[in-house]
C-alpha cells in the first residue's frame, strides 16, 4: 500500500463534500437531520446500542467522528464527547454540527495510532468503521486500552469476513486479478473504494483484543445491502435466518472491557500533546506542548486544532475533486476486474 496516497485520501476524503456554511441555521438542521435518518435506516439497532452503551459512563470518545452524526447523538444524549477525524473538513462539520445544536463537546485532528488523550481518561471508546482503514489496527486499538479507565467499554465494529469479502476473494481469484493487482489493494477498492479497508475473522479479532476482556462480538449485516444491485438478495435471506447472518454477516461488533489494574489512577479528559502526553498551552495562532524537551507546536485549523504531523495544506476540497482522488485505484480495479 502506497502510505503517501492513504494520508492523502483521508485528509480529503469527506462524507459530505460541498457542505454550505453559508445557509441559515434551519437549513443546515435539514440536511443534519437527513443524514442522520439514512443513518440510522442502514443501522437500525444504533438508538438502542447507544442507550446501552451510555450506562457504563459519561466520558466518551469517538474515534472516526466522521460528520459526527453519531456524536451528535451521543452529546444529546448528555456524554461529555471528544471526537476526532482525520479529514479536516469532516472534523469542522463535526465541531459545527455541534455548536449548530447547542450541544457541548470537543472536536480535533488526530491520528488513531496516537491518539492525543493521557492514560485512563475515558469510560467509553467508541469507533464504527474506522479502525480497519488505519494501517496498523493492532496499534490503534493499543491505544484504546491505554485510555479508558479501568474496568471501561471499548466498542468498536470492524469489517468481518462474511459473504462480501467471500465474494471478492472468488472474483479476484477466478479472474486471474492476482496476477497483475496485490490482494489488500484490490479488496479494500472492491469492497469500499478505499486505500485500506482490512478485513478480519473471529479469530483475527479475539487476537487484535486479546488484552482486553471480551464481552461479545456480534455478527451482523450492513443495513445498506438490502439496496445493493447483488447481494440485496442474500441481505433477505440472511433476515429469514438469522444463522446465516451470524456466519456471513459484513459487520462485527465487539464489545470489551479493560482490566482492571492497580497502580493506574484515572485522569480528567483532556487533549495533550500526542508524542509526550503532555498539556499544551495556546500560543500565538497554534497549540504547543508544556514539556521543554519536547516543545513540539500544532496548528490550530480554522477552529480544530491538529495533533498530528500530516501537513495540511491544500486538503480542504469539494465533493467532485475528492472523487478525482480514487481515480488511480479506480481505474487499476477497472482495468483487470470489469
Amino acid at each position: 500500500m502506497n502510505l503517501g496516497y492513504w494520508e492523502d485520501f483521508w485528509k480529503k476524503n469527506t462524507e459530505f463534500g460541498g457542505f454550505r456554511f453559508d445557509l441559515d441555521g434551519e437549513s443546515q438542521k435539514d440536511i443534519f437531520k437527513k443524514l442522520d435518518k439514512k443513518r440510522h435506516t442502514q443501522e437500525p439497532d444504533l438508538t438502542k446500542y447507544f442507550e446501552q452503551l451510555l450506562l457504563e459512563g459519561r466520558d466518551l470518545l469517538e474515534i472516526g467522528c466522521g460528520i459526527g452524526t453519531d456524536l451528535r447523538e451521543f452529546a444529546s444524549r448528555k456524554a461529555r464527547v471528544f471526537g476526532f477525524d482525520f479529514s479536516p473538513y469532516n472534523s469542522l462539520i463535526s465541531d459545527y454540527g455541534l455548536r449548530l445544536y447547542g450541544l457541548d463537546g470537543v472536536v480535533i485532528l488526530a491520528d488513531a495510532e496516537a491518539l492525543p488523550f493521557p492514560d485512563c481518561c475515558f469510560d467509553i471508546v467508541y469507533s464504527w468503521g474506522v479502525m480497519h482503514h488505519t494501517p496498523n489496527t493492532d496499534k490503534a486499538i493499543s491505544e484504546v486500552y491505554r485510555v479508558l479507565r479501568p474496568g471501561g467499554t471499548a466498542a468498536v465494529m470492524l469489517y468481518h469476513k462474511g459473504i462480501q469479502y467471500l465474494l471478492i476473494m472468488g472474483r479476484y481469484i477466478l479472474k486471474l486479478c492476482w496476477l497483475r493487482m496485490r490482494r489488500r489493494e484490490f479488496i479494500s477498492y472492491a469492497y469500499d473504494k478505499t486505500p485500506l479497508s482490512q478485513i478480519f475473522s473471529k479469530g483475527e479479532i479475539r487476537q487484535l483484543f486479546h488484552d482486553f476482556d471480551i464481552t461479545s462480538i456480534q455478527i451482523n449485516l450492513y443495513g445498506g445491502l438490502k439496496d445493493h444491485r447483488y447481494l440485496k438478495v442474500a441481505y433477505k435471506l440472511f433476515q429469514i435466518f438469522p444463522l446465516l447472518k451470524h456466519i456471513f454477516g459484513t459487520q462485527a461488533f465487539i464489545t470489551a472491557k479493560k482490566r482492571l489494574e492497580s497502580g493506574k489512577l484515572n485522569q480528567k479528559p483532556e487533549v495533550v500533546c500526542p508524542l509526550c502526553r503532555t498539556s499544551l498551552t495556546k500560543r500565538d495562532e497554534g497549540l504547543v506542548c508544556g514539556n521543554d524537551k519536547c516543545a513540539k507546536k500544532f496548528d490550530i485549523y480554522k477552529t480544530i486544532p491538529v495533533l498530528h504531523d500530516y501537513n495540511l495544506d491544500d486538503v480542504i476540497v469539494t465533493g467532485d475533486d475528492a472523487m478525482k482522488e480514487k481515480t488511480l485505484t479506480s481505474n487499476l480495479y477497472r482495468k483487470w476486474v470489469k
